[in-house]
């Protein structure tokens, strides 16, 4: 069993002035965000609750729960700046990441697009994000 550490970042008027709400769950991050959300809508008794726009920013997973408690509670204990340090490196992480990883595909990417044709392509852009901006001759999607 898979259990998460997570990072929301919480407001209500502007983006820019926000908090962050650090946790634990066993469930997947982005269900736990969902519950957050709710928390706001049925105006329960609960820290984000008084937040109208939740942002999921950060997570990390674990295979302990008492290793996903105890680096929570060190998240929380070092304050917003380390928080916004972890959230930048992991932005740069995965955007260095799919920079990577699209350069190793690309080559194939208009092989694909020929073996679908036009109708597979244009099937394909809805389901894979990256697939938009392949062009084939002629294609007028």
């Amino acid at each position: 069993m898979a259990f998460y550490v997570y990072v929301l970042k919480c407001w209500n008027n502007s983006p820019h002035e926000f908090t962050f709400y650090t946790g634990y769950t066993s469930r997947t991050p982005s269900q736990r965000l969902e519950e957050h959300k709710r928390y706001y809508e049925n105006k329960e008794n609960h820290f984000t609750a008084q937040f109208k726009y939740h942002e999921l920013v950060y997570f990390e997973r674990h295979a302990e729960r008492d290793k996903a408690m105890m680096r929570e509670k060190e998240i929380k204990k070092k304050g917003k700046e380390y928080r916004q340090g972890l959230i930048d490196g992991m932005r740069y992480t995965y955007k260095h990441n799919f920079k990577k990883d699209w350069q190793k595909i690309s080559p194939y990417v208009e092989g694909v697009a020929s073996v679908l044709g036009v109708v597979g392509l244009a099937l394909a852009k809805k389901k894979i994000p990256f697939l938009k901006n392949v062009k084939m001759p002629g294609n007028k999607f």
